[in-house]
């Protein structure tokens, strides 16, 4: 079962990742799909079937929206800093270089699980026997489905971090209003530092939140989740504004833990 199980998931993944590149309409309509496929092989609550539904129809709006501002792919990567020459990266060694960095992702979750407990949690099979053949191909294409749900919400995440990064001055908006009094011209520097760094800490707190409410139910592990998601942003700058690998992280992510619950109920 788990060979036909990743088979099926690196299939899917490619043809996810392909549309994207390729036939961005192919992709939502892609991702639309994967998600009500998800309603028959996981129980969702209905608070978060609403969340991966609007979350994907504002991430579809955001893009229009934001145009060329959203970026999302990249072809190329300067590991030495635009100022230096002989760190470029680009074309297969790009893709590679890539998933060296998903690679890296893992294994900090993996630690982290390991010593924290689980801190990013997955939607709960909807199957819990073989009693047919239907639970049986639910099973089967259970990991890739819980993957793909870890990208839409990366998407989500992602478009609210570049959404808050477009309006970033919104956040210092009363220390700048301050700062226009004689004598407090100082806050201006404040509010600068804000604005520049909301983005960075709102975003991965609200991760951490919806993972807590959503599969985790535990606040301790709030922090954690919430540090993923700000080593994903990370890993977004560090492969030149490239989403591939905090993509292919959490797809995984998913797929491993869904998969080992599918193999458990198999048996």
């Amino acid at each position: 079962m788990f060979g036909v199980q990743l088979l099926t998931s690196l299939a899917g993944l490619l043809a996810l990742f392909y549309s994207e590149k390729y036939y961005p309409i192919l992709k939502n309509i892609f991702l639309f799909l994967l998600f009500y496929f998800s309603l028959i092989a996981f129980t969702l609550s209905e608070k978060v079937g609403y969340f991966y539904l609007f979350g994907l129809m504002f991430y579809m709006i955001l893009e229009i929206i934001l145009g060329k501002l959203f970026e999302q792919q990249s072809d190329s990567a300067d590991l030495n800093g635009k100022e230096e020459s002989g760190g470029k990266v680009e074309g297969y060694a790009f893709e590679i270089f890539g998933v060296f960095v998903m690679a890296g992702l893992f294994i900090i979750a993996t630690i982290m699980s390991a010593s924290k407990g689980q801190m990013m949690g997955v939607a709960t099979l909807a199957v819990e026997s073989v009693s047919s053949w239907q639970s049986n191909l639910t099973l089967m294409f259970s990991p890739f489905l819980s993957g793909a749900l870890g990208i839409i919400e990366n998407y989500v995440f992602f478009g609210i971090f570049i959404a808050f990064l477009s309006a970033k001055d919104f956040f210092a908006a009363p220390i700048t209003a301050l700062a226009m009094v004689p004598g407090l011209q100082y806050l201006g520097s404040v509010a600068k530092l804000i604005a520049m760094i909301a983005p960075f800490l709102l975003v991965p707190l609200l991760f951490g939140v919806f993972h807590v409410t959503a599969y985790l139910f535990d606040w301790d592990k709030m922090l954690w989740a919430s540090l993923m998601m700000g080593l994903m942003i990370a890993s977004y700058y560090i492969t030149n504004k490239d989403m591939t690998a905090a993509n292919l992280f959490h797809f995984s992510w998913n797929f491993t833990i869904t998969a080992g619950q599918t193999l458990s109920i198999i048996g």
